[in-house]
């Protein structure tokens, strides 16, 4: 994902693997993660509509961004985060 605020401009890679444990196909199925922030990485709410959430070919995915927790200061601690996705059957 990316985040921007102003004019600057976080780019953040984290890997995030999907399966399907049950072997079939699902068509547009929702996933939810969250992945912990460092202090000041996101500052405030505001910054969460920057983010971008990409698969590996670098296509923009749907995505809805919800922060959960704060630092002190404000910025995001927590952010949970909910692509839908398409998993093909073994």
């Amino acid at each position: 994902w990316e985040a921007s605020e102003a004019n600057k401009t976080v780019k953040t890679s984290i890997d995030l693997y999907v399966s399907e444990p049950t072997g079939f196909a699902r068509q547009n199925w929702p996933v939810t993660s969250g992945v912990p922030l460092a202090r000041c990485v996101l500052n405030g709410d505001e910054s969460v509509w920057n983010i971008r959430l990409k698969n590996p070919e670098g296509e923009e995915l749907k995505a809805q961004f919800t922060p959960v927790t704060y630092w002190q200061d404000g910025s995001v601690q927590w952010l949970v985060f909910g692509p839908i996705r398409t998993h093909k059957s073994r």
